[in-house]
């Protein structure tokens, strides 16, 4: 088995703010990233605070963003979400299609905790890459 990781990415926000309040639990703009859904929120183009209009960045602005603004070294959490991706890698590898001359590509769906913690959510074979 032989990997490839890029370092670069794509991800995704909800297009408005995090409540915990039950009252609000059927909100799926602020509960969900999918951009299908979030689409259609009446505040996608709105100019949020922090992540701006829209609700996708490249994980290269996301980099910049913690080391210039929050002054925080990112290497651990992207180290932490490498040993994710090679780990379940290596659980799934007998069940990877092989071929001579063929690949299969991987998308992995990562949260990232308020405490930095990578948490793997899901992984996609063939993922969009619209």
């Amino acid at each position: 088995l032989q990997c490839y990781l890029s370092s670069e990415g794509l991800v995704r926000f909800a297009t408005e703010k995090y409540t915990s309040d039950v009252s609000q639990i059927h909100n799926v703009y602020a509960h969900l990233t999918n951009s299908s859904i979030n689409k259609y929120s009446p505040s996608l183009n709105d100019d949020k605070a922090i992540v701006g209009a829209g609700c996708k960045w490249t994980v290269t602005r996301l980099r910049r963003y913690l080391a210039e603004t929050l002054r925080l070294d990112d290497g651990p959490v992207f180290a932490r979400i490498e040993r994710i991706i090679v780990l379940t890698l290596l659980a799934l590898w007998e069940k990877v299609p092989r071929g001579r001359r063929g690949f299969e590509l991987f998308g992995f769906d990562v949260m990232v905790d308020a405490g930095l913690a990578p948490w793997l959510i899901e992984v996609n074979a063939s993922p969009a890459l619209s």
